[in-house]
């Protein structure tokens, strides 16, 4: 990965996190969702990333926007910005 930035994160539950970061490889431009987690439970040191997460192209983020503002409506969320 050629280069990570951290847009926010927000707690999963007690022991996980999800984190939003803009990432760039190869010369293109991904939006990564993903949780991170404490290695061996521990919640010492760093969290590393898990294997659970999605990555996509930049290009893509106003379609999955629409999916998540529908998936709000349904759940009776009501307006998502």
């Amino acid at each position: 990965m050629d280069n990570q930035t951290l847009i926010a994160e927000f707690d999963k539950n007690s022991a996980e996190k999800i984190r939003v970061s803009i990432n760039e490889w190869k010369g293109q431009s991904y939006v990564d969702m993903r949780i991170w987690f404490y290695p061996d439970n521990s919640r010492d040191g760093e969290m590393i990333p898990s294997k659970k997460g999605i990555r996509i192209s930049g290009e893509l983020l106003p379609d999955l926007l629409k999916c998540l503002r529908k998936a709000g409506e349904k759940l009776g969320i009501g307006d998502l910005e």
